[in-house]
């Protein structure tokens, strides 16, 4: 990540969407990283139901095994608004450092201006 953000600041054409570039850049940089340990969780969070319901079958009986069950599906589906907040909530932080980062280009390319026509003394 890091040197595609020096490669990007080195840009000479340099628009507004260099921010949104960085950031779709970042998201799937992580995206992939994640991946790699949330693979399994589809198939592993159905055999750790399954296990857990079995255990509890065992030790408890048919009626409080059920009751589990029962407040599974009642956590997973209360979870799923919670989880469309987080989701709007992470596009406005990424909306949020696109303009940031549009900001620090334009500082650094100014920067550049400055130093490159010796205009330092000039402004000071």
């Amino acid at each position: 990540m890091a040197l595609i953000y020096s490669n990007s600041l080195r840009m000479k054409c340099a628009g507004p969407t260099q921010g949104k570039i960085i950031n779709l850049i970042n998201v799937d940089v992580e995206r992939i990283g994640d991946f790699c340990w949330y693979i399994h969780g589809v198939w592993l969070l159905l055999v750790q139901v399954i296990l857990a319901l079995v255990i509890l079958y065992i030790n408890l009986g048919y009626t409080p095994s059920i009751a589990a069950f029962g407040v599974t599906i009642l956590v997973m589906v209360c979870n799923t608004p919670l989880a469309n907040r987080q989701e709007s909530l992470h596009s406005k932080i990424m909306e949020a450092k696109d303009s940031r980062i549009k900001m620090i280009s334009e500082t650094i390319k100014n920067i550049r201006i400055l130093k490159l026509y010796s205009w330092e003394t000039s402004f000071l």
